[in-house]
């Protein structure tokens, strides 16, 4: 929605009906105010406007009046209002509360607030806290205008002094108002922030319709129900009424400072669930900070409410009475108001910090693309941290390829060679294991091991498989044509089925590899295979492969270090799997097998997040003096598959 304007009177109609609106006295007073050589006559008549209207709120024929409000420092803060403007109650107070619970957190802090209103609570940070400055956006411009008078009218004295903010500035400097509709202008500014607070309609307008008037000339009704409600936003946070919130959560990760944090009114109406799960949709991490129990406003219709219930099946939290423990739906409620009755619901203060510098980078990114319309179909709560940063780079790689169209991404036949290097860079730096990357067999374990398995036997030949491995292996065998045979998990039982047995292939996951490889077992297993050199033993030590540096991974390369205790005919296999990439490596294959091997690669997205996981992990690494390969820098992704993969990890 573009930022609603608001002239009561058109250019060239009759001036003398400009003169008896007091919005065009307060513009003009506006301007009056921010001229230095005019700024003391506009507070002289600011402060005798606001004692008039004061002292006379009947016999004024102004539809203006005044209500003054406390600071925490004991001082009286007087407010100009306006009927299209909502003044301080119940629901504001309670957000002053929460944002005031600790006060220091603002110390030098730049603000903004998003539904600004009369501006008493940008006011209010500004006096009762240190923050630096603070910028009130709303998309009612009669509510920008009553606060940057409002911030004129406490942030100066009759005689044209300045008031100065808590921190030392005066007060109209701290302050600024723009009309804008959630935080689309200061995101055209490229503006940041250390905080953003906010108070955001979160009720389903009665009326769809209502949003073609506001293309027009909007009466103020429709200005005020700006405030009142919002309109649905095709997202799956219509259902509780929250989709203007979760486009400001998505915007803020564009607009907030590192370190940054968000504090939100919330109504308690649709419960801690779905807004706690809406806060981690949009990449945030929530807390609450504070909460009351208010009566339901009688200017909020909450039919849409009860109707929502009926289509979605969802229950909102109404109270009967204020001290009530269980809620009862919006439905009992509609009926419950229209007798005269009061209903009640909770009000929560929220704060919340972004999971990851990443989540911005995308969001950037995707605004960069022309794709930042692609927010509505974002989850971020079911992406890891490792996820959200290779999103980071499939969004960067596509906004690269759009700054240099001469960019040509890297060949799928490319990529596979690149991650066995990298693949064996990561085992030399993170394992101890130095190896020649045409040494490492890389792919997807339900295509490579059959293939082992074909490379090696026939038809008839068994092969021994650990019982902990059944499940993964089993199909996998009967697949290449040979016999399973089920044993144990106990080493010792195992060699002695192999020995009794004589099957072609073991496949093995002992016990006593589960939490550390003892180097006594190793010696035992790579003894025992040397001693039947017909036979190809592949001990799956997938367990212990971590992405990382962890103590306890890579524990059975770290104590063979490429020695000579392992047989020529064992085969260590190693699967990572980071949902929905896979890959598996094999290490120490027979040279006369790895000739044999025909296989598929692993898919392309498996590539590609592998080549840049390795790359990710290898910038950490102080190789010393080992011999270093190098670096290399990652290549552009086909868009196509670029844009396939970020649609499968955000879906």
């Amino acid at each position: 929605m573009q930022s609603v304007q608001y002239f009561p009177v058109s250019p060239g109609e009759d001036l003398e009906a400009r003169s008896v609106d007091p919005l065009f006295e307060l513009a003009d007073l506006l301007a009056q105010l921010e001229k230095s050589d005019t700024r003391v006559e506009g507070c002289r008549r600011l402060h005798a406007l606001v004692d008039g209207v004061e002292r006379s709120p009947e016999a004024s024929d102004s539809v203006l009046s005044v209500k003054r409000v406390q600071t925490l420092a004991g001082e009286t803060m007087p407010l100009l209002l306006h009927p299209a403007v909502f003044p301080p109650e119940h629901w504001s107070c309670t957000f002053a509360e929460g944002l005031l619970k600790n006060p220091e957190a603002f110390q030098g802090k730049k603000l903004v607030e998003i539904g600004v209103g009369c501006g008493w609570i940008s006011l209010l940070m500004l006096k009762d806290t240190e923050a630096h400055e603070v910028l009130g956006l709303d998309i009612n411009p009669i509510a920008v205008l009553m606060a940057r008078v409002n911030a004129w009218l406490n942030g100066t004295n009759a005689d044209g002094s300045y008031r100065l903010t808590r921190s030392g500035r005066p007060l109209p400097e701290a302050f600024s108002g723009d009309v804008s509709d959630l935080l689309e202008v200061p995101l055209s500014r490229n503006e940041q922030f250390d905080h953003i607070i906010g108070c955001i309609p979160q009720v389903l307008h009665p009326d769809p319709n209502a949003l073609s008037r506001l293309d027009d000339r909007p009466g103020q009704k429709d200005l005020y129900d700006l405030s009142n409600y919002c309109f649905e936003q095709g997202i799956i946070e219509d259902r509780y009424g929250l989709p203007l919130v979760a486009r400001a959560l998505t915007q803020s990760h564009l607009c907030l400072k590192s370190g940054g944090r968000i504090t939100l009114m919330m109504g308690g109406r649709a419960g801690h669930g779905p807004i706690e799960e809406m806060f981690r949709r949009r990449g945030f991490l929530p807390e609450m900070l504070w909460s009351r129990r208010v009566s339901q406003a009688s200017d909020t219709d909450i039919a849409c409410l009860a109707q929502v219930e009926r289509v979605h099946g969802v229950n909102f939290h109404f109270y009967v009475c204020a001290t009530s423990a269980e809620s009862i739906p919006a439905r009992t409620v509609v009926p419950l108001l229209s007798s005269g009755r009061p209903a009640y619901h909770d009000v929560f203060v929220y704060q919340a910090t972004p999971r990851c510098k990443s989540i911005s980078q995308i969001l950037q990114n995707l605004q960069k693309v022309d794709a930042s319309g692609a927010w509505r179909d974002l989850d971020f709560s079911r992406v890891s941290e490792t996820h959200a940063a290779f999103l980071s780079y499939l969004t960067g790689s596509l906004l690269r390829q759009r700054q240099a169209p001469g960019v040509r991404p890297q060949s799928l036949s490319a990529r596979l060679r690149r991650v066995a290097q990298l693949t064996a860079r990561f085992l030399r730096s993170y394992c101890l294991w130095v190896v020649d990357p045409s040494e490492v067999v890389v792919g997807i374990r339900s295509r490579l091991v059959p293939a082992l398995l074909k490379a090696v036997g026939g038809s008839e030949d068994k092969v021994l498989v650990s019982g902990t491995l059944e499940a993964s292996y089993k199909g996998e065998v009967e697949q290449s044509g040979l016999t399973p045979v089920i044993g144990n998990s106990d080493l010792a039982d195992l060699l002695e089925l192999d020995s009794a047995l004589s099957p072609r292939v073991c496949i093995f996951a002992p016990a006593q590899f589960r939490d550390s490889a003892a180097p006594l077992v190793v010696r035992l297993l790579s003894q025992h295979a040397d001693r039947h050199r017909d036979r190809l033993y592949i001990v799956d030590d997938s367990q212990h492969f971590q992405s990382g540096c962890e103590h306890t991974g890579h524990l059975m390369l770290k104590l063979l270090n490429n020695n000579s205790a392992l047989a020529p005919n064992i085969v260590l296999l190693y699967r990572h799997i980071s949902l929905p990439y896979e890959m598996t490596a094999l290490l120490n294959v027979p040279a006369v097998l790895r000739d044999k091997l025909d296989c598929p690669v692993p898919d392309a997205a498996s590539q590609v997040f592998y080549e840049w996981l390795f790359s990710d992990l290898l910038r950490f690494t102080v190789e010393g003096d080992l011999p270093v390969a190098p670096m290399f820098e990652a290549e552009e992704v086909p868009e196509g598959l670029a844009w396939q993969m970020v649609r499968a990890l955000l879906a």
